[in-house]
Order: structure tokens, then C-alpha cells, then sequence
């Protein structure tokens, strides 16, 4: 309405002066129009980047051209894409394509991985271009090749050959091994391995092998030190590695722990460096889950004989679990880590078997598992229905709320045993020796003290742990 009426407003004074032409108020005026700017674009690859020879701060990712006179390009902002998936990472570049090399890298990295072979990804080129003020974008395409740098490593795992062995330093004995089984070592670089101490009480010695070159001292993928200085057994000092080129590499080395049955090695692939733990294995190691409530009931535990960091238990299991190295906390615990295997990774429970009751065996030099069910527990000896030569005997049915297993039978004289799944193996359970103190794996035999009808209780966790209450009826 505003305009409107400002235009009304000129026409009646345009009316008022008298002309009799108004040609020249008519007529339209008009600056000279400026010509268009063209703008172009052009983007090529730069040289192929080869990460462990670059030794400036920057690189050239791409080759950029602007077409125009007096054109001032700001930045240029490159897109890098994976070279599998949709993942991409944003890097801005200056007016020659130069980008930061410790940016480029590690977002070559997280789009290609560590594997040094030559790879080519794509980029997408948008440039900001200021002609006389303004702020014009442009868009190109190109490609970048580039190779990581990384050693090469082994596609099947390693081992350690050395003193740690027995007999020591047999180049072709892999029982001290660590296998890939499929995963990709440029994704999951850290290996470690668990070896028993020298028998002199010497330190450590060894060299790493590629088990995909067994026996082969020489393979360009064994692991190596530039010259032997040992570090220290703490598990926080670092060794470097070196690739052992033409079996020229030096032995790597760790002082000696007096007190150590084994050492824990870790390796960074990646890095090529390497730590070693002294292990003390403690007696006790504990068992907790849906059976223990996941801690209102007592941990369950499981013993190792021989303090070598191999455990046996005996348990009902009726769901998942875990292992733990103290009773009362879980600090340190061993979540699952594939099918027998247990590490400390705050990972998942381990998988519920069927419920029932089980030996359990904890090997912590290897961090595995294994579960064996038993069906049931017989009584052998002097007891009736017992077989003379001891290969049969009454069977014990497992009471859940009581946790022991128990039977009424009838005992005709003063030595008897108990045997999981009626076998005499260790693995199944094979207890003997005194009544407050039933050993699995003892040679004597039980003596009740009683003779007559009974009613006997076994209750069996590990070794030092174990007994048995005979009640007379």
C-alpha cells in the first residue's frame, strides 16, 4: 500500500511542471554490465606417497589448477574414502594440495589399515575460489595412492624359539605359539605368549619365528633386536624389535625374576616393540556366575597343585561365567575371548553349558579353558554293590541345594574311593585320602571309620578343599 501511494504522489507533480514531453523521464537508465567470470577447476593425482619415506611435515595429495587470472583460491577441503565401506575423513589442503602428513596418515589408516601394501583411494576436491569478493565453489575428483608404513607380517602367527624351551633353541618346536586363526595382525597387532623360566634361572633369550615359515631362522618376518640388552621383567619397559634381515638379528633378551615360573610376552606387531612380565602364579583362582548368584554366594574355587598357572575345580554350573583372581573382587577378571579362551578384556561372560555339575581346568600360561560334565560320582571298595575289583560301585546323585553329592549305602569294610563317571582319571575326578582332605588324584584310599548302613556326603570344590562326611544311620 506504502508504494502505492509514493507512486501517486509523483505522478501528480510530474503533472504539475508543464512538459510536453517525457520522453527523457521515461526512459530506463542502466550501468555497463560487467562480463562473467569462468571458473574452472582441474584436479590430477600427485606422485604416489610412500609413508616411511616422507620426511617433511606435509605432502602433496593432489595436483590442483584454478582458471582464472585473478582468481585466489583460500583452501582447498579434501575428502578421503575407504577402500571398503562408505567411511570417509575430511583433511583441508593449501593452494598446491598439500596436506599435514601426520593428518593424512592416520586418516589413511583408519580408512585403508596398516597392511604396507600400495592402495589407491578416492578423494573429493572442493575448492573455495574469491573473485573480487566473492566466494565461488568448485568440486573435482581425483585419486591418491599411497602405502603404509608398517613391517610385514606374518599371515599365521608366531613362536618363540629360545632358552624358554626344552630342549632350548629347536627352531622348528612351535609349542610356544600364538596363531592369527583368520584375524588380520594389521588390525589386532598385539600378541603375547606365556613361556615357562629357563631351568638355569637364567633371563630370557629368544627370537620370535614365523609359523608360516617354520624352522626357517632366515625369513625376513622373524623377530629380532638390533643388539642384545635385556630389559627389565616388570612388564612396563619396552624393547625394540627389528626385522631379523638375512638371520642377522640379535637374540631378544629380559633379565632374569628369581622368583618366576613364567614370563608373559607382549608384542606390538605395529610397533615392533616388546615387554616381559615375570608371572608368580598364585594357588588360588576363583570361579563366579549365575551358580554363585554373581557374588551373593562364595566364589568357587579351583586350585593349582604345582603353582604353575594350572588350575582344576570342581563346580555346578547352571549359566554364565567368569574367572577372577581374587575371591572377594573382581580386579583383574577373565572375560571370554573366543571359544576356551579367557583374557582380562572386559569382554563377554563365558557361554553357559548345559547345566550340570563340572570339572573345570584353567590353564593361565595358555589363558584357556575347558569343562568337562559329570554325570555322575561312583562308590568303589568295601561297600555293597560294589564290584571286588573296584571297577563299579553305587552311584552318588548331586544334591543342588546342599552342593555335595550323597547316597545311602551299606559299607563292609574300611577303604573306599569316589570316581567321576566311573573312571579313574584325574580329568573326571579320582578321590582319595583322608576324610577332611579328599584329593583328586590321590593314590590312598579312604577309611570311613564305620562300618554298616551310611549316608555319606561329598562335598568336592579342588584340592585342599574337599571332604567327606560319613553319618552312620
Amino acid at each position: 500500500m506504502k508504494k502505492n501511494i509514493l507512486a501517486i504522489g509523483l505522478a501528480l507533480a510530474m503533472t504539475g511542471c508543464g512538459s510536453d514531453t517525457y520522453e527523457d523521464w521515461l526512459s530506463p537508465q542502466s550501468s555497463q554490465q560487467e562480463a562473467a567470470k569462468t571458473i574452472t577447476l582441474t584436479v590430477t593425482p600427485a606422485q604416489p606417497i610412500k609413508f616411511a619415506e616422507i620426511t617433511t611435515d606435509s605432502v602433496q595429495l593432489f595436483v590442483p589448477k584454478i582458471t582464472a587470472s585473478d582468481a585466489n583460491v583460500s583452501n582447498y577441503t579434501v575428502v578421503l574414502h575407504a577402500v571398503e565401506g562408505n567411511a570417509t575423513k575430511t583433511l583441508q589442503a593449501t593452494e598446491n594440495g598439500m596436506v599435514s602428513k601426520t593428518e593424512l596418515e592416520k586418516a589413511y589408516y583408519t580408512l585403508a589399515g596398516y597392511r604396507p601394501i600400495e592402495r589407491t583411494i578416492n578423494l573429493d576436491i572442493t575448492a573455495l575460489t574469491t573473485v573480487n569478493g566473492i566466494n565461488i565453489k568448485n568440486v573435482g575428483n581425483t585419486t591418491a595412492t599411497l602405502t603404509a608404513n608398517a613391517p610385514v607380517l606374518s599371515a599365521t602367527g608366531y613362536y618363540i624359539v629360545g632358552n624358554c624351551q626344552n630342549p632350548t633353541w629347536q627352531n622348528d618346536d612351535t609349542s610356544l605359539k600364538y596363531e592369527f586363526n583368520g584375524t588380520d595382525p594389521y588390525s589386532n597387532s598385539t600378541i603375547v605368549f606365556r613361556v615357562p623360566a629357563p631351568t638355569d634361572g637364567s633371563g630370557l633369550a629368544f627370537k620370535i619365528f614365523d609359523l608360516a615359515a617354520t624352522g626357517n631362522k632366515n625369513a625376513p618376518t622373524v623377530l629380532s633386536c638390533k643388539e642384545e640388552k635385556a630389559i627389565a621383567a616388570n612388564g612396563t619397559e619396552k624393547g625394540q624389535l627389528v626385522d631379523n634381515t638375512n638371520g642377522q638379528g640379535k637374540n631378544i633378551t629380559a633379565q632374569a625374576e628369581s622368583s618366576a615360573k613364567f614370563y608373559e610376552i607382549t608384542v606390538d606387531l605395529l610397533a615392533q616393540t616388546y615387554t616381559v612380565k615375570a608371572l608368580n602364579f598364585s594357588a588360588f583362582i576363583y570361579e563366579r556366575g549365575t551358580n554363585t548368584s554373581w557374588g551373593d554366594k562364595p566364589a568357587c574355587p579351583l586350585y593349582s597343585t604345582a603353582s604353575d598357572g594350572k588350575y582344576q575345580g570342581f563346580m555346578y554350573l547352571n549359566g554364565e561365567f567368569k574367572f577372577m583372581p581374587n575371591a572377594n573382587n573382581w580386579d583383574g577378571d577373565w572375560e571370554n575371548d573366543g571359544d576356551g579362551k579367557i583374557a582380562d578384556n572386559g569382554g563377554a561372560n563365558n557361554p553357559a553349558p548345559e547345566t550340570g555339575f563340572y570339572a573345570v581346568n584353567v590353564d593361565l600360561t595358555t589363558m584357556t579353558y575347558s569343562l568337562k560334565k559329570i554325570d555322575f560320582i561312583d562308590i568303589v571298595g568295601n561297600v555293597k554293590g560294589g564290584a571286588s575289583d573296584w571297577s563299579s560301585g553305587p552311584h552318588m546323585t548331586y544334591n543342588v541345594a546342599e552342593q555335595c553329592w550323597e547316597a545311602d549305602v551299606n559299607l563292609t569294610g574300611s577303604q573306599i574311593k569316589f570316581r567321576g563317571n566311573g573312571n579313574w582319571s584325574d580329568d573326571d575326578g579320582n578321590w582319595g585320602g583322608e576324610v577332611n582332605n579328599i584329593l583328586n588324584g590321590s593314590s590312598e584310599n579312604v577309611h570311613p571309620g564305620i562300618t554298616g548302613d551310611v549316608h555319606i556326603k561329598l562335598y568336592v570344590s579342588c584340592n585342599t578343599k574337599s571332604r567327606v562326611v560319613i553319618t552312620k544311620k
